[in-house]
């Protein structure tokens, strides 16, 4: 479950608890109250717990690693992603995670959606602006690397992952991460891709069939680039010939072929300016 922050989804939890078999259903946060349990058992949970990360010593701890053993699903809540990764990175959270993502639903709203894909923005000097990025590709906000969780089938589709993305307009700093990451080599494949989640929107990512399902109120954005034209320190970005898809209520999206049935447009960005409507024309 990739979740874009806001008001929650109920469907997207209802869907994540169906697939724990209405079971365990375990938060995990880096800060913040217990506050989802009694909504997950609402929704249908049999068991739900939250723990809450206050420092990377609870990624080691037998309590914490336990619970994790033990859920049947697991979400993120949002929050501030770069201190999910400083404190789960290289611990033994993160190695069960990882296995558990074989098997378990993960989800995540927000940061917690932030830290599913292959790559990641860390965010840790701050939120990045769209209309910076572009103008300055190299600007400080911008820290990426790779993801935490890399959870199927997002990690084998090549994906970084944004959120709020239509309310906060972050189409921009989305296309220049994904500028970036092909620049700096952190990808090395021919394209990369970028999925943007709008708020109280969630796409439910079925492992097997690689298939995205769109529920929530408003959309969410699969992008693809390949190399940029110009992408320096001191120079505004060009990227060009960028193939995006719009995802509206019911719409699905393959991530294994990269194909689905929302609306198709393209873009191009010059200079730091982008040419075309940035969130595409309604399908309707």
């Amino acid at each position: 479950v990739t979740m874009g922050g806001g008001t929650d989804v109920d469907a997207a939890f209802e869907w994540q608890i169906s697939r724990g078999g209405s079971g365990n259903f375990l938060i995990l946060r880096e800060s913040g109250t217990e506050a989802y349990d009694p909504y997950l058992l609402g929704l249908g949970a049999g068991v739900a717990a939250t723990l809450i990360l206050n420092d990377r010593r609870a990624s080691e701890e037998s309590f914490v690693l336990e619970k994790v053993k033990k859920a049947d699903a697991i979400f993120f809540a949002g929050g501030d992603q770069s201190k999910y990764v400083s404190r789960i990175k290289n611990t033994s959270l993160e190695t069960l995670l990882k296995s558990k993502s074989i098997n378990v639903t993960i989800g995540g709203t927000s940061a917690g959606n932030a830290i599913q894909g292959l790559y990641i923005y860390i965010g840790a000097f701050g939120s990045a602006i769209s209309d910076e990025c572009l103008q300055h590709p190299y600007n400080f906000r911008i820290d990426l690397g790779p993801a935490l969780l890399k959870s199927p089938p997002l990690d084998i589709a090549r994906v970084i992952m944004d959120d709020h993305f239509v309310t906060r307009d972050r189409m921009g700093r989305m296309l220049t991460f994904m500028a970036r990451l092909l620049q700096d080599g952190l990808c090395t494949a021919p394209t990369v891709r970028g999925i943007g989640v709008d708020e109280a929107t969630a796409l439910l990512v079925d492992h097997a069939s690689g298939v995205a399902t769109l529920v929530g109120n408003s959309t969410a954005y699969a992008c693809e680039a390949s190399s940029p034209q110009v992408c320096m320190r001191g120079e505004p970005l060009t990227l060009k010939n960028i193939s995006c898809q719009r995802l509206g209520s019911g719409d699905s999206f393959n991530l294994y072929n990269w194909n689905g049935t929302g609306y198709s447009y393209s873009l191009d960005i010059v200079r730091g300016r982008m040419l075309g409507e940035p969130y595409g024309l309604s399908n309707e």
